[in-house]
């Protein structure tokens, strides 16, 4: 998506962040002065057919209607656009230069009473708007809060329409939503699939409590579990101190039960301002717009008021009016109850946060090889698989968010999935006990999955277990003779292990499977190259590169071949692109220095080995060739503390002929025993 152009007007300049139900990206308008950035908020449908497509059109345009509304209000991004492209749909926001709230709230440093007063009301005050148009966020988080950087104040975003119309087409019954929301901030109704109004209070009740304890997320969802079993209040402060009278009015924001919490953003707001001694005429209570009157809000420390009725209501209007809403609440709470003890939420929160783990990083399946894949994809695959060194180094991508989603996931169900996915990314983020820990536990609870033992295989290759990292690529390879990317990583495996025949069957398994596959021709090259057979080498690494311009490995493999067979010009032509491509592995330079050598460039020879050292310090043979180098160069003590390494490094490693040469070459350099005096 990045540099793609929607709706002619709109240039992808960056992701903004993605979730399973679709991606924000950060993009240029072409179409005004000075190309001002915005919001491009994408829909992912799940199931495109014509029936859904249909149904989410319509929702998606009442929604945008929805938005169009909320933007009126100056602390809500306005709604630009909304379109369809490609069978996808998409809005476009204002964008908010700012930073967030969960920036002003760093765990263990807790905020002073009267900036959290201040916070809650700034919140408090969009809400009332917000929910004047009978509107429900349902994720309100200090992520979701940008303190903007005009002005200073604090505009609410994402307001989580897609989930809606995701949910919506699969033909849920438009009374329940989906279970929308970040966990620790969520109302029980709300993961129900029923919120209200006021299950965004609780959500900025839960801020208060966070900014006033100085907690992160995860300490604030751990105190979810402690609860007064009578009042039904949450417990939280020993973990936040704070006056009484504050708690008390966000003991009412956090009740657990939706009927005994603040009804409106307008109540709490005015006991806020009570409490604080603002007077009301200095606030946004009498601006337009608002919802409820002022003295229908002034509820913190007061009796209840007296209800007024009708004078001859019979008792069938009673139970219609009071007692009917209240028993379907005591039911919904009955069945809520049932469904938590089937697991039935926590299974669902676990598959929504895995969805926007996948939407950072999707791990490698077997059905990903249902269809011929082109070069690029092949090639995508094999730098996520880091089927070789060269190519692991130059990954640099965090995916620290995707680690946090799929332990989410995990708090909610620790079943194999889960830890799959995380073990995959600890595995791209190159946190490889971390990967074969997750991956272990997934192992326990689904073993019969092959892209577990292939991920399995992968990282024990990496930690040099190679006799347990065969067992995983043959047990994923028995599961699915059509998972490619297991033969790929068992072929690179076999070269380890000296069973070229072997590895030459897998990377032949590989192509026949996914002929567009360059890491295989390279596998082939490499092959050849040990073998020898520096034509053959030639010819197989020449169709890696034409399918994959942009490996190293293949790069410095054809270099190799071309000095063997005398055409060093064109050995240092790959040399160079292979160091272009991975400055930071020592190879490249070792073999350039050999091809420079030749060539008789004496000081970049030189050059080239000090690097090749620099780079790998345990690189026994550039320091055997640099000590013939300063052999030549007649600097005999250099040479002999390059020979003697040398001599070490090959031991240490059990390459006896390796040893005895720098051996013999210490040996030349021992003076001559001085003629006996007689």
């Amino acid at each position: 998506m990045i540099g793609q152009l929607l709706d002619k007007r709109y240039r992808i300049l960056q992701v903004l962040g993605a979730g399973a139900f679709g991606k924000t990206y950060l993009a240029a308008d072409l179409r005004r002065p000075g190309y001002p950035q915005c919001v491009v908020k994408q829909l992912r449908l799940l199931r495109p057919n014509p029936t859904a497509v249909k149904n989410a059109h319509r929702l998606f345009q009442r929604e945008a209607e929805m938005l169009e509304k909320l933007g009126t209000h100056s602390q809500v991004p306005r709604l630009l656009a909304y379109f369809e492209e490609g069978k996808q749909f998409y809005l476009v926001k204002e964008f908010t230069p700012g930073h967030p709230l969960s920036k002003e709230m760093p765990p263990g440093e807790p905020l002073p009473e009267h900036r959290v007063i201040g916070i809650l009301v700034e919140i408090l005050e969009v809400l009332t708007f917000v929910h004047g148009q009978n509107a429900i966020h349902r994720d309100i988080k200090p992520a979701n809060l940008i303190r903007r950087n005009s002005d200073g104040k604090l505009v609410l975003i994402d307001f989580g329409s897609v989930k809606e119309i995701i949910q919506q087409q699969d033909g849920e019954a438009a009374a329940r939503t989906i279970a929308a929301g970040t966990p620790a901030y969520m109302p029980i109704e709300q993961f129900y699939g029923t919120p209200r109004l006021n299950s965004d209070i609780f959500a900025v009740g839960m801020i208060a409590i966070q900014a006033l304890g100085g907690l992160s997320s995860e300490q604030l969802q751990k105190l979810r579990g402690d609860r007064d079993g009578q009042l039904g209040k949450l417990e939280w402060r020993s973990a936040a101190n704070t006056s009484p009278g504050l708690a008390a009015i966000i003991d009412r924001m956090v009740h657990h039960s939706h009927t005994q919490r603040y009804q409106s953003a307008n109540d709490a707001l005015i006991d806020l301002y009570e409490f604080a001694n603002i007077p009301i005429e200095d606030t946004a209570l009498l601006s337009g717009g608002m919802s409820g009157s002022l003295s229908a809000g002034r509820s913190f420390g007061r009796s209840q008021a007296t209800q007024h009725q009708e004078p001859h209501a019979s008792w069938r209007q009673i139970w219609r009016w009071r007692w009917f809403p209240v028993a379907m609440g005591a039911g919904a709470l009955v069945v809520g109850a049932i469904a938590w003890q089937l697991q039935v939420p926590q299974r669902w929160m676990a598959a929504y946060y895995r969805g926007q783990g996948e939407a950072i990083l999707e791990p490698i399946r077997p059905e990903r090889f249902n269809k011929t894949l082109s070069a690029t994809g092949l090639n995508k695959l094999s730098r996520q698989l880091a089927a070789d060194k060269a190519v692991l180094e130059k990954r640099v991508t965090d995916y620290s968010q995707a680690i946090e989603h799929y332990t989410q996931a995990l708090s909610w169900s620790a079943d194999g999935a889960g830890f799959f996915q995380r073990g995959a990314v600890h595995f791209s983020r190159r946190e490889w006990r971390a990967a074969v820990t997750d991956l272990d536990k997934a192992l326990q609870l689904r073993g019969d999955d092959p892209a577990v033992h292939l991920y399995l295989g992968q990282v024990r290759r990496v930690l040099g277990d190679r006799d347990s990292a065969l067992k995983s690529f043959n047990q994923a390879v028995e599961l699915d003779p059509t998972f490619t990317a297991a033969y790929l990583g068992r072929g690179f495996l076999q070269l380890e292990r000296d069973q070229r025949e072997r590895a030459t069957e897998d990377f032949k398994q590989t192509l026949e499977q996914q002929p567009n596959w360059g890491a295989a021709y390279r596998g082939l090259c490499q092959v050849q190259t040990e073998m020898e057979a520096w034509e053959e080498a030639i010819a197989q690494c020449s169709q890696a590169i034409k399918l994959d311009s942009n490996d190293p490995v293949a790069y410095q493999l054809r270099g190799q071949a071309n000095f063997q067979v005398n055409e060093l010009q064109g050995a240092l032509s790959d040399l160079n692109v292979a160091i272009g491509l991975a400055p930071d592995q020592a190879a490249p330079y070792y073999f350039r220095a050999i091809a420079r050598q030749a060539l008789n460039e004496i000081p970049g020879t030189l050059e080239d080995l000090n690097q090749t050292i620099l780079l790998d310090p345990d690189y026994a043979l550039a320091y055997y060739q640099r000590g013939l180098l300063q052999q030549r160069l007649q600097n005999r003590a250099a040479a002999e503390d390059d020979f003697r390494q040398a001599a070490k490094l090959c031991l240490d490693r059990g390459e006896v002929q390796c040893y005895r040469r720098a051996q013999a070459q210490l040996a030349k350099q021992s003076p001559e025993p001085a003629a006996p005096q007689t």
